[in-house]
Parts: C-alpha cells; structure tokens; sequence
C-alpha cells in the first residue's frame, strides 16, 4: 500500500520489480487489495497488456496516516532495543 501511495499509477510490473516477487503472487495481493476497495486498476493509455494501479483519495489519506503511525512506533521499539544495546556494548567503570 504504501509503495502505490508512492508511485501512483504504478503496473504490477512495478511491484514484481521492487519486491523481488513473482508476477502471480503480485497480481492475487492486486485482485484483493481491489476487492476490498484499497485500489483501482485503469488502463494503460500506452500499453492495451497493461493496467495502472491507484490509491483512491481516502485510501491515500489512510495509508498516509498508518505510515506516520507505523513510524513512530518503529521508532520507539528500535530506539528502546538500541539503547539497550549501546548499555550492554559499553565499558564499565
């Protein structure tokens, strides 16, 4: 989701390429996503084999807020594991 919010219009050629993931598994992740209403495909205006991938407004607004969530706790649960780790790797005095 949060790659489509990046790269509006995207294919699932785009997506196959970025996670190293078969064009199959790609295009079942795509099938549910839509089906669940969290993108839309369109036609390719230049290519009839292809389809562009899209976020509806809402969904964009929705991954946007999930990211800074999603953020903010990485940062804490990494923040809290490497200041524990800088204490263990650190000389006694």
């Amino acid at each position: 989701m949060r790659f489509l919010a990046r790269h509006p219009g995207c294919r699932t050629h785009d997506i196959v390429q970025e996670f190293a993931i078969t064009a199959g598994g790609t295009t079942k992740v795509v099938d549910r996503i839509e089906a669940a209403g969290y993108c839309r495909r369109h036609p390719h205006p230049d290519d009839r084999r292809s389809m562009l991938i899209e976020l509806p407004p809402g969904v964009r607004d929705l991954v946007s807020g999930a990211v800074k969530v999603f953020e903010v706790e990485l940062r804490r649960q990494i923040g809290s594991a490497a200041s524990e780790s800088a204490r263990r790797s650190s000389p006694r005095h």
